[in-house]
């Protein structure tokens, strides 16, 4: 079946080349809308040209469906998959059935309320299946009554790199006896860095504090204000890191901190880099991250939002350890690519029967 595959996406940012390149290698002929030019994406590339990716108002919508329909034709496109399912929401799926070929829509993040739960539902109706990255995603989705869920497990994109922990410490100047909590990733403010600063002021265990990432919504001074208590401890890169300083930051860590606020539920690029380096974790108990770490023995949850608890967890972290066990290794086992593209590949196989009928 020589079937094309048109991906879209509006950003760029963090994980999504990774993912994007990462389906596109699944076929040569395969092409991506993107929002601007990139010499990372590898085959054949469209501009977005709608405005859409910088202004989601109705009007641009409007043009970026046009855009895609119009594509479909010049580039004789079978399935359409949208990589951008959370930018979707506030349109209710309108004009995605004038799409004129089956629909497959990623989501990253989700979350639950009546307007949100009407807008999945047709969103759902519009699409063949949709996609999310963790099994507690999927049973909510599935709970409010949508059946055509797919759970793909998201995997590490980057590759592996082969040096110890001392090395990795040594490229960004780090002490070789303290604990190190790594903090990955843009300062966004649903990841929580600001609520990890305040529980680390009462933590009575000598520690090491690593913000590995570009600063965005809490910037140095904000964290330098918040940190005076223990500021010989802390260290910030402040800029965004290549993927093989990312993966150095994680094999730096002792433990991967995920302090995420309750607007998240989805997928972490940040916990599955951890895991994949065998770094236990210290996350928030709601949703999909607490569900992951207690499911798979990753670590230790805290109930979210909570810096007391944060402060106590730590602790106990601090004075009795994590460590790695061969439930954590099973889960280590489902983040590879192969994996990852072998349930795309299953998904794609499904709807492509769909278009021979």
């Amino acid at each position: 079946m020589d079937k094309k595959i048109l991906y879209v996406d509006i950003s760029l940012k963090g994980h999504r080349i990774g993912y994007l390149n990462a389906l596109l290698s699944i076929k040569s002929n395969n092409i991506s809308l993107i929002p601007h030019e990139s010499n990372d994406i590898i085959g054949k590339t469209i501009i977005d040209t709608s405005g859409f990716s910088t202004k989601r108002n109705l009007r641009n919508y409007i043009k970026f469906i046009n855009q895609i329909n119009k594509l479909i034709k010049a580039e004789k496109v079978d399935i359409v998959h949208f990589l951008c399912g959370d930018a979707l929401y506030r349109f209710f799926g309108l004009f995605l059935k004038k799409i004129s070929c089956p629909i497959i829509i990623t989501y990253h993040h989700v979350q639950f309320n009546k307007v949100r739960n009407y807008s999945l539902n047709m969103l759902y109706k519009s699409s063949e299946f949709g996609v999310v990255h963790t099994s507690a995603l999927k049973k909510s989705i599935e709970d409010i009554g949508i059946k055509n869920v797919y759970q793909i497990e998201y995997p590490v994109f980057n590759e592996e790199i082969q040096e110890d922990m001392l090395e990795s410490r040594k490229y960004f100047d780090l002490p070789e006896d303290k604990k190190i909590f790594a903090v990955m990733g843009a300062t966004s403010h649903y990841k929580g860095l600001d609520i990890l600063l305040e529980a680390l002021k009462k933590v009575d265990q000598p520690f090491y504090l690593f913000i590995a990432g570009k600063l965005h919504d809490f910037n140095k001074e904000y964290i330098d204000s918040k940190t005076n208590s223990y500021k010989n401890n802390v260290k910030c890169t402040q800029d965004r890191l290549s993927d093989t300083e990312f993966a150095k930051a994680i094999n730096a860590a002792d433990y991967i901190v995920l302090p995420y606020r309750k607007e998240f539920d989805g997928a972490s690029g940040p916990l599955a880099e951890g895991a994949w380096y065998r770094k236990n974790i210290i996350g928030s108990e709601h949703g999909s991250l607490g569900s992951l770490i207690q499911k798979n023995s990753l670590g230790i949850t805290f109930r979210t939002e909570d810096i007391t608890d944060l402060t106590d967890k730590i602790n106990v972290v601090l004075k009795k350890g994590l460590f790695w066990n061969e439930k954590a290794e099973s889960y280590r086992e489902q983040l590879t690519i192969e994996s990852f593209l072998n349930s795309y590949k299953l998904l794609y196989k499904q709807v492509y029967e769909y278009c021979e009928e």
